[in-house]
């Protein structure tokens, strides 16, 4: 998984998080929309905080080396654990 990342808001529904691809290095900017992060907190409300796993991948554009000439990304892919707070 992508040790380092940050998440920067770009609007009032979206953030786009910052890492780099844990395979091939490539810095990325993966777009995420608020609805992740509520749906996590809702799933929260009770007391304690919960998690929510969003699936991520690499979409570079870096050339790799048998990647069909109409995809993008070195085809590594991991979860991002979202987690709230009480």
């Amino acid at each position: 998984m992508a040790s380092d990342h940050t998440l920067v808001p770009v609007g009032d529904e979206e953030y786009v998080l910052l890492c780099d691809c844990p395979r091939c290095g490539a810095a990325l900017e993966l777009p995420l929309f608020a609805g992740v992060f509520r749906q996590s907190a809702s799933a929260g409300q009770g007391g304690g905080g919960t998690s929510h796993v969003e699936p991520m991948s690499c979409m570079c554009l870096d050339d790799h080396p048998n990647r069909p000439h109409d995809r993008t990304g070195c085809g590594a892919y991991w979860t991002l654990t979202i987690t709230s707070t009480p």
